[in-house]
C-alpha cells in the first residue's frame, strides 16, 4: 500500500485548519504524516494555529507545523513537499475537507490506474452553508467538443481547469521531477503544476473518478486589482504547455490557445456581469486583446524552460 502525505497551507484561519485537520484523523486510510505551512500569519494568529495542532496531535493525529514569512500557498506547499516522506502526496487547503474514504479511495485508484496523479468529484458551499451542489469534474474530464472530439482529458483541462486541488493525490517522485508549485506566481498554481507535472513526467497521465469525496468553500469577492492580476498569471501559463498538450491531442496549438484564452477571460467576465460591475468588465475587455497578443508572441518564441522552485527554496 503507497503511504500518504497530507499537505496542508494556511493562512490566518485555525478554525478552517481544526475542521480540515478533523477530516483527515476521520479517514480509513491513515496517512503517514500531515504536514502543515502557516503563511505568515500574525504571532497571535499563528498561536492558535499552533495550539490546534497540539491539540489534534494529542489525539493521534501525526501533524507537524512548519512557519514561514509570507510567500503565497505555493511557496508553502513546497514547503511541506520538500519534507514529505510519503509515495503519494494529498492535498488540502485549511477552509476544504474530506469525506472518511478519500485517502483509501484515491490511493485504490492510484494504484489500479498507474496514473501520475488521481482527482474526483466535490461539493461546492458557501461559507457557513452545510451542502451546496456537486461539481462533476469526472463528467468533464470525459467532455468532447469540436476542438476535443476524442474526448481527451488533458486537452480539456487545458481550457477548462476543473480540477480541485483538494481533490488530487499525486506520486511524489513525478511532484519533485515537475519542481514542484510555481512560488514565483500566486493564482491558478495547481493548473500549473499539474501540466508542469505532466510534461517532465513522459507517458504520464491523470484519472479523474466519479466519487464526491471532499468540501469546496467557495470565497466570497468580486473583481479588485488582485483580479486582474489573476487574469495577467493565467494567462502567462498558456504559452508554456500549449505545444505540448497540443501534440499530445492531435490539436492545432493556436486553436488551443485561443481557447484556453477565451475561457479565461468568460471566467473573470461573467461574475461582474452578474454583479452588474460594468467598470470591471470594461477594465477586462480592455485589456483582453493586448494579452491575447502577448500569449500568441511568447508561445511562437517558445523556449520556456521550468526552474525547479523546490531547489531555489531557502534552506
Amino acid at each position: 500500500m503507497l503511504t500518504v502525505s497530507v499537505v496542508i497551507p494556511v493562512y490566518k484561519d485555525p478554525v478552517g485548519l481544526a475542521r480540515a485537520l478533523e477530516s483527515v484523523l476521520a479517514q480509513t486510510l491513515k496517512p503517514l504524516e500531515i504536514l502543515v505551512c502557516d503563511d505568515g500569519s500574525p504571532p497571535e494568529v499563528f498561536d492558535a494555529i499552533g495550539e490546534v495542532v497540539l491539540q489534534l496531535r494529542a489525539r493521534g493525529l501525526p501533524v507537524d507545523l512548519y512557519r514561514q514569512a509570507n510567500a503565497g500557498a505555493g511557496a508553502a506547499r513546497n514547503r511541506c513537499l520538500a519534507k514529505a516522506r510519503g509515495d503519494v502526496i494529498a492535498f488540502l487547503d485549511s477552509d476544504d475537507w474530506w469525506l472518511p474514504t478519500k485517502l483509501a479511495r484515491s490511493v485504490a485508484v492510484l494504484e489500479e490506474t498507474g496514473a501520475a496523479f488521481v482527482a474526483h468529484n466535490f461539493k461546492a458551499m458557501k461559507e457557513g452553508e452545510s451542502d451546496g451542489p456537486v461539481w462533476d469534474c469526472a463528467a468533464i474530464a470525459r467532455r468532447r467538443d469540436w476542438l476535443n472530439p476524442k474526448g481527451d482529458a488533458r486537452v480539456q483541462y487545458f481550457y477548462r481547469g476543473f480540477i480541485g486541488i483538494l481533490t488530487v493525490v499525486a506520486r511524489r517522485e513525478a511532484l519533485l521531477r515537475a519542481g514542484g508549485f510555481d512560488a514565483a506566481h500566486r493564482y491558478a498554481l495547481d493548473w500549473e503544476c499539474w501540466h508542469a507535472l505532466l510534461a517532465a513526467n513522459e507517458g504520464s497521465f491523470f484519472v479523474v473518478f466519479d466519487e464526491v469525496l471532499a468540501c469546496y468553500t467557495l470565497s466570497s469577492g468580486g473583481l479588485t486589482s488582485k483580479g486582474l492580476a489573476r487574469v495577467a498569471e493565467r494567462e502567462s501559463y498558456l504559452p508554456r504547455y500549449v505545444r505540448g498538450v497540443a501534440r499530445h491531442g492531435g490539436v492545432w496549438w493556436p486553436l488551443l490557445l485561443v481557447r484556453g484564452w477565451l475561457t479565461i477571460q468568460l471566467e473573470s467576465v461573467q461574475p461582474e456581469v452578474r454583479r452588474r460591475n460594468w467598470a470591471n468588465v470594461a477594465r477586462l475587455v480592455a485589456r483582453g486583446p493586448v494579452g491575447l497578443a502577448r500569449c500568441l508572441l511568447e508561445t511562437w518564441r517558445g523556449g520556456y524552460v521550468r526552474p525547479n522552485f523546490l531547489a531555489a527554496m531557502p534552506k
